[in-house]
C-alpha cells in the first residue's frame, strides 16, 4: 500500500528513508502517516489512542510517532521519542520472548525517571536487528528496561546516528542509513 500522490509534480505525503550501501534498488523506502494499521510490514505514524490523550484529531503536536518493525519473525510496536530520550530502549519482556542475546552494560547506571520513588539499575544492553520494510533493515544498541507502553523506543542515539530530520507539520521523519 503506497500513499497517493498529492499533485502532478509527484510530491508524496511521505518521507523518504534510503540506504546507500548494499542496496539492490534505487527506489527509496517511503515513511509516512496513515490512519489505520496496515497488516503488512510498512512504516507509518499513528495516533496512540489512550484515555490519557485528548481526542482532538487536529492537534498533532503532542502525538507519539508510533510505527511497527519486525524483529526475527515478530512484528512489534515501536515509538520514535522526539521528546529527547537520551537512550534507545527495548522491553526486557521482548528480549526474553524472542530469545535475544544481551551483554552486560559497560557502565551500569541507575534510571529514576520512570518513578521518582523507585530506582532501577540499567545493567544490560541488547543489539537488536530490525526491519521496517523489506528494504530498510538496520540494527541498534538498546538499554534493556521494563517497558509496557511499547516494545522498542528509538531515542536520540539512533536518530543522531541516522541524521534523522523530523518535519513537524506533516508528522514525518527522514532517515538516511549508511551515508
Amino acid at each position: 500500500m503506497r500513499p497517493k500522490k498529492k499533485d502532478d509534480r509527484g510530491k508524496l505525503t511521505t518521507t523518504t528513508a534510503t540506504t546507500s550501501a548494499g542496496s539492490t534498488s534505487d527506489a527509496p523506502t517511503l515513511i509516512g502517516r496513515m490512519d489505520q494499521v496496515d497488516t503488512s510490514l510498512f512504516l507509518m505514524a499513528m495516533s496512540k489512542k489512550t484515555s490519557l490523550c485528548p481526542s482532538n484529531p487536529t492537534d498533532k503536536r503532542e502525538e507519539l510517532f508510533n510505527f511497527r518493525v519486525q524483529i526475527k519473525n515478530e512484528v512489534i510496536d515501536a515509538i520514535i521519542d522526539r521528546s529527547g530520550s537520551q537512550k534507545n530502549l527495548i522491553s526486557e519482556n521482548l528480549v526474553q520472548r524472542l530469545g535475544l542475546s544481551t551483554t552486560p552494560h559497560p557502565h551500569p547506571y541507575p534510571l529514576g525517571w520512570i518513578n521518582s520513588n523507585i530506582e532501577m539499575k540499567i545493567d544490560h544492553q541488547c543489539k537488536v536487528k530490525f526491519a521496517v520494510t523489506s528494504v530498510y533493515i538496520d540494527e541498534m544498541l538498546c538499554e534493556v528496561v521494563p517497558l509496557n507502553i511499547c516494545n522498542l523506543i528509538f531515542g536520540s542515539p539512533y536518530l543522531w546516528d541516522r541524521d534523522a530530520i523530523f518535519f513537524r507539520r506533516p508528522q514525518q521523519y527522514q532517515i538516511v542509513k549508511d551515508r
